[in-house]
């Protein structure tokens, strides 16, 4: 009897869900994981390009309600014609370490850019705490009973399409986020994801509403699914850097001067011997300095370094590597010759 009511008890203990943030969903996801939104007449396709435990790439294509026909075509047909009529194609870079938007390329203007994280709204929810809404809190369709009388209202669910085909009774896990007061676009905003509830693997939120009173936004999704790759999903951008200069001589040691999107401390900096080209290139250790010019810095190098690790006498090049994007490396137009 004991039993049986500690099970009773149990059964009904209103359990606090454990927190979740938009982080934890998107460490969860796969490449060619999608969704579409709309807004504005504008439809925004979002697709998981890579995804590592330091990092997720995100390209979205944009494209008028009216340069496509989507009863006529698929998001993978248009994908596979070059996706005509699209309006930008953007390839986005989250580092989950630091938590923050790492870097922006166009593949339509074919440049990086400059994108103030603090207008990226993916990158601003990433930490956000996240509570489940219990089905008592959930929105309900129709208007609401007297006091004296239970509510059996249905609950509402946004549409859920997928692949091209609209789900039947789709049912959603829904989690409250509240941002604090403070000088952001999202201050003091009470936020709501609605995520699928037969697929909790899927990274994305089908429905998306903030609201605190002066402000309110809603993003629904339109269609989703996953395995879409664009034609560029092996394109690596061009390197976001290089070298602005010759090695310049100073007090210290040598200075290098660098042109740089991401920070400066995300390269690994190595000296190639060309006397010796048999020998491996060498690690070198540098300190960044900030310079006066929009996205110039300075790699100082102390003496101490170079006289450890180069060879007197002989000829080198710099080599320098991205550490979340080893395959951008580039070497400097000039070389040096090391003489302590």
């Amino acid at each position: 009897m004991k039993t049986f009511f500690l099970f009773f008890l149990l059964l009904f203990l209103p359990f606090a869900a454990p927190a979740l943030t938009l982080k934890d969903k998107l460490l969860g996801a796969k490449e060619g994981d999608f969704i579409v939104t709309e807004q504005n007449k504008i439809y925004s396709l979002l697709i998981v390009r890579e995804v590592l435990p330091s990092f997720i790439e995100l390209e979205e294509i944009s494209v008028p309600e009216s340069h496509i026909n989507l009863k006529e075509t698929s998001w993978s047909s248009w994908l596979a014609q070059g996706s005509p009529g699209h309006s930008s194609w953007m390839l986005y870079q989250i580092d989950f370490v630091e938590e923050k938007l790492q870097e922006s390329y166009s593949f339509s203007q074919k440049q990086w850019l400059y994108v103030d994280d603090s207008d990226y709204l993916f990158a601003k929810l990433l930490t956000l705490s996240l509570t489940a809404v219990s089905d008592k809190e959930k929105r309900r369709i129709g208007p609401p009973p007297q006091d004296v009388e239970p509510d059996r209202r249905a609950i509402w669910d946004p549409p859920l399409t997928r692949e091209g085909k609209k789900m039947k009774k789709p049912h959603y896990d829904v989690y409250r986020g509240q941002w604090p007061k403070d000088q952001s676009q999202l201050s003091a905003c009470t936020i709501l994801f609605y995520f699928d509830q037969e697929r909790p693997s899927f990274p994305f939120p089908y429905w998306l509403e903030l609201s605190n009173g002066y402000i309110s936004l809603k993003l629904r999704t339109i269609d989703s699914g996953s395995g879409l790759h664009t034609p560029l999903a092996h394109t690596a951008p061009p390197p976001p850097f290089h070298f602005t200069g010759a090695s310049q001589p100073i007090k210290e040691g040598l200075r290098l001067s660098l042109f740089t999107l991401p920070p400066a401390h995300n390269f690994q900096l190595f000296a190639r011997n060309l006397t010796d080209p048999n020998s491996p290139p060498c690690a070198v250790e540098f300190q960044v300095k900030s310079a006066k010019q929009t996205g110039t810095v300075y790699l100082d190098i102390a003496k101490k370094d170079l006289t450890a690790r180069l060879m007197s006498g002989h000829q080198y090049v710099w080599v320098l590597r991205s550490k979340s994007r080893p395959q951008q490396v580039i070497e400097s137009p000039f070389s040096f010759h090391w003489k302590p």
